[in-house]
């Protein structure tokens, strides 16, 4: 009988420990729970402002992915510089942006920032939708999201203090005229690497 009674006495201890322990994990997960929907709601609120800061920020700017060219996101200020709507920016290759930018004007600027991961006011003539030309400098910097690499543009309009100012319109035609003698003298390299391949080919 006593053996009987102190069996129970266990099961009971068990049982109480059990439920002691259960109760004590409970209230963990939910403390957990909690604490990540907390994470989740703050992250959420920090995306949704960088989308706004990002959209409502009076420069123009622009993230290109990294390998395509592709457009993945332009903010209102640079669709108004443009004069275009997302849908007929975003999606698309920078190569194919034509009736924007020259072609060939874009090489340089990627060469540049290959080179250094960063440019610095590099100027750039833009064409609105309607026709009419921008003086603008183009920064840009490298960022890396879900391991694809993108680049983040800032494009901001002088053609305003360019028309006002003419000493700093000397400035920016001088640095123009330099981009534009990288960017002949990027094209002859690539010529004379591809006559250099042809003949190598020949002779093998």
């Amino acid at each position: 009988r006593q053996w009987n009674w102190n069996l129970v006495g266990a099961g009971v201890s068990l049982v109480v420990f059990l439920g002691a322990t259960v109760v004590q994990r409970t209230r963990k997960v939910k403390l957990e729970q909690r604490r990540r929907e907390r994470a989740e709601g703050a992250l959420e609120r920090a995306r949704q402002l960088l989308e706004q800061t990002f959209d409502r920020n009076p420069d123009a700017m622009l993230i290109v992915e990294g390998g395509t060219r592709i457009v993945r996101d332009a903010n209102a200020a640079m669709r108004a510089l443009l004069g275009s709507t997302p849908e007929s920016l975003l999606g698309r290759a920078l190569d194919d942006l034509r009736e924007h930018v020259e072609p060939g004007a874009l090489a340089p600027l990627v060469d540049a920032l290959a080179a250094a991961d960063t440019l610095e006011a590099a100027p750039l003539r833009i064409r609105r939708a309607d026709g009419g030309m921008r003086d603008c400098l183009v920064s840009a910097d490298r960022f890396v999201v879900d391991d694809v690499p993108h680049v983040f543009a800032l494009v901001r309009d002088i053609t305003d203090q360019l028309a006002a100012d003419a000493e700093m319109r000397r400035g920016y035609e001088a640095l123009a005229a330099e981009l534009a003698a990288s960017r002949e003298a990027l094209a002859d390299a690539r010529a004379g690497q591809v006559r250099a391949e042809h003949s190598m080919q020949e002779y093998t």
